[in-house]
């Protein structure tokens, strides 16, 4: 957990597939949430990603959890792992995939000693981003990293330790990218990122005016 650590506190805090029927598509949601807290093994956490898009309480910008957010943070910052903690399982409970309340999760039941709820909570945390990180390499569009929301987008950049410079919206092959400069943090040499975000897009466009 170490290095889950030294992420989180050090950055984190700094910090097109045919739509299923919509209850469907819920249902298979939840079962794979179920499963997950559960500790079940075999979890597909990439296609429990997928099956958020098109879930009834799909919130691609994390509007809805903003505010917990913002309070999980600040709480952990300030060493109350309870209110973090808290914080952490009500953004879960509505955005599964938010992958930063299950990190501070882990590291807040590890600091109560809670080694099963730590173990559970590294899991998802791992499958979620290993889900992310294994889509793609993001150096060109064609090999871009997969994304479901855009809090998703941002941690993998915090977690890769990277300097954020330009931001464009790139429509390519009937595709939709998040087009990031980038740079390491001890290096000047400037690089692109791209995350496909059609989900994000479809979502936006679907929004009444």
């Amino acid at each position: 957990m170490q290095w889950t650590r030294a992420c989180y506190l050090g950055a984190a805090l700094a910090l097109i597939t045919i739509p299923a029927a919509a209850g469907q598509a819920d249902t298979s949601y939840k079962a794979m949430v179920a499963a997950a807290e559960a500790g079940q093994a075999g979890v597909d956490y990439g296609k429990l990603r997928g099956a958020y898009v098109h879930s009834a309480g799909y919130d691609p910008y994390g509007m809805a959890v903003s505010n917990l957010v913002d309070g999980m943070r600040k709480a952990y910052a300030a060493g109350d792992c309870k209110l973090a903690a808290k914080d952490a399982a009500a953004i879960s409970a509505q955005q599964f995939t938010n992958v930063e309340a299950h990190l501070a999760a882990a590291l807040c039941f590890e600091k109560s000693g809670n080694k099963a709820g730590a173990g559970r909570q590294h899991e998802i945390f791992l499958g979620l981003t290993g889900s992310i990180l294994e889509s793609g390499d993001g150096l060109t569009p064609a090999t871009a990293f997969h994304v479901v929301s855009l809090d998703e987008e941002y941690f993998v950049l915090t977690a890769l330790g990277l300097n954020v410079g330009e931001q464009a919206l790139v429509q390519l092959g009937g595709h939709a990218y998040d087009r990031f400069a980038v740079s390491a943090k001890d290096f000047d040499a400037k690089s692109t990122l791209y995350f496909e975000i059609d989900p994000i897009l479809g979502a936006a466009k679907q929004r009444p005016q």
